[in-house]
């Protein structure tokens, strides 16, 4: 399956508050592909646009290219993990009904124990139509861990990023609009991406119509990369060995805080990053 992928501007205290982005857009208002290299390309207006919001108006603000396969998240907004539990560990069943190794009446009690000392010996899980028993906790380490471990449990901690950013989208529909629809066939050049957290910057591509080449902004800053078709793969040579096509810095600078400039002097003391973003289509 293909991963959606869409850029999101955080606020700066989006660990700690659950309205946290500060500005989304999708793909779809420039009339690309969602998918990680169906955009990320220098010379795509999407990219643009983006490049000219974090030079000007969003500069040094954190920010990541979100997939909708990322991890969901704990902030300290969400105080709840959703508990998902397959109906095969809580509906009654026989010995001669257990369906591998791991379903056993063993594995069943500790289900029904960690529910009953998390929620209580009264504990109820709403079924829902993907046939999982569903409930809410509230979020500590240790139950976490607890359900983490056991089989055919799944965890998830309340704050789903991307799906987040679409209803930041959905209530901004104009903003978002008026600032996709603006003219970013001559907008101006930044030479230098930068990541003020870890003082490293980037020389940015120009744009050559004669020179296709993947923009580093999305792929520095994407979260969940290679876990959909269309993201940036790893690739093999003939003899089995690893290609340098830049696999290893997809995801380096997801979340810290990017910028654009042309200003030399907001980069001393910075490292230079090379990056090796490469895709053989």
């Amino acid at each position: 399956m293909g991963q959606y992928w869409k850029g999101i501007i955080l606020k700066e205290n989006w660990k700690k508050v659950k309205n946290l982005v500060e500005f989304s857009c999708s793909s779809w208002e420039f009339s690309v592909g969602a998918k990680l290299l169906e955009h990320s390309w220098i010379g795509n207006h999407y990219l643009d646009m983006y490049i000219q919001l974090l030079a000007n108006k969003y500069y040094g603000y954190p920010f990541v290219w979100c997939g909708d396969y990322c991890d969901h998240m704990k902030t300290s907004a969400y105080k709840n993990m959703e508990v998902r539990v397959t109906s095969r560990l809580i509906e009654p069943r026989k010995e001669t009904e257990i369906l591998s190794d791991d379903e056993t009446p063993e594995v069943f009690n500790k289900v029904i124990e960690a529910l009953e000392k998390y929620i209580g010996k009264d504990w109820k899980c709403k079924f829902n139509k993907d046939n999982y028993y569903t409930t809410t906790i509230p979020y500590s380490d240790e139950a976490w861990k607890t359900f983490e471990e056991l089989p055919h449990v799944y965890v998830d901690y309340e704050l789903d990023l991307y799906e987040k950013a679409g209803e930041w989208i959905e209530k901004n529909e104009k903003l978002v609009s008026d600032i996709a629809g603006a003219n970013y066939e001559d907008a101006p050049y930044y030479k230098y991406l930068v990541n003020l957290d870890k003082k490293e910057y980037v020389i940015m591509p120009k744009y050559s119509p004669r020179k296709w080449e993947l923009n580093p902004l999305s792929l520095l800053c994407a979260n969940s990369n290679d876990r959909g078709g269309g993201d940036l793969h790893e690739e093999i040579d003939n003899e089995g060995n690893p290609k340098d096509n830049g696999y290893n810095q997809v995801g380096l600078w997801a979340y810290d805080h990017i910028g654009f400039t042309n200003d030399k002097a907001a980069i001393k003391g910075f490292k230079k990053l090379v990056t090796k973003f490469k895709c053989d289509w």
